[in-house]
């Protein structure tokens, strides 16, 4: 069994899914790919190696609740509890009619936004972060390299973490000190460090994340209030 995720959450540094496909096709080894942080940010293709996908439609705008999991033709799979002959008796229960509607919605207004989407996020976040590296010293982005369009992780070096998102928040910016699922714990981030980032960085690394519904407006806005908060800190 392989588990891999197709972007990192915090970073959104992604990984090379087609390769690791073509070692667990070679090998016959069940490839699960957790692919949350992945539908809507961009377009995609289902590597043939891949026997598994999990999706979550609140990431896309759709309804908060819901999920879905891709399995490949032919995969035998054993339900984890039994009762009923809902989806195929694999997952027994009441289904949650609204939710699955309300995300096969969303999905279906991909192919209206993609790949425009795409390109409006990552301008966004090339901006963001250009701003940030020409207005601050001693900044530095954790994870550059292929990474999903919307996702920024910026250490802000000698600035503690904690009080700089608590004053963001006090002026309406919201941020993280981790993945969204995270958010609210202080607790150092064991991706940044297993990336060999020095746990002093670490502190003082924060995580930003735009949508496609974001303006260049909102960003500079919001780049306003970051600046004046990290020189208040720093100071």
């Amino acid at each position: 069994l392989i588990i891999a995720s197709f972007v990192n959450a915090e970073t959104g540094v992604k990984a090379d899914i087609a390769k690791i496909a073509k070692i667990a096709e070679e090998k016959d080894i069940f490839l699960f790919v957790d692919a949350v942080a992945l539908l809507g940010k961009e377009e995609f293709v289902i590597s043939k190696g891949v026997t598994s996908m999990g999706f979550s439609s609140h990431k896309l705008h759709g309804p908060q609740g819901i999920g879905m999991c891709y399995f490949k033709e032919g995969t035998k799979m054993s339900p984890l509890f039994f009762g009923g002959p809902q989806e195929f008796e694999k997952r027994p229960g009441t289904q949650n009619l609204r939710g699955i509607v309300g995300f096969a919605k969303a999905v279906e207004l991909l192919n209206k936004y993609l790949p425009k989407a795409t390109e409006n996020m990552q301008n966004l976040r090339d901006h963001f972060e250009t701003t940030l590296k020409n207005e601050l010293k001693d900044i530095h982005i954790n994870g550059e390299g292929p990474r999903v369009c919307n996702t920024s992780n910026i250490c802000f070096k000698g600035v503690d973490a904690e009080s700089l998102l608590i004053l963001l928040d006090r002026e309406g910016v919201l941020a993280s000190h981790g993945s969204a699922c995270a958010s609210g714990s202080m607790e150092l981030s064991r991706v940044l460090l297993n990336m060999g980032i020095d746990p002093k960085d670490v502190r003082s690394s924060v995580r930003f994340s735009v949508c496609r519904n974001t303006t260049f407006e909102e960003i500079d806005k919001a780049l306003k209030i970051i600046i004046s908060v990290v020189n208040k800190l720093r100071s």
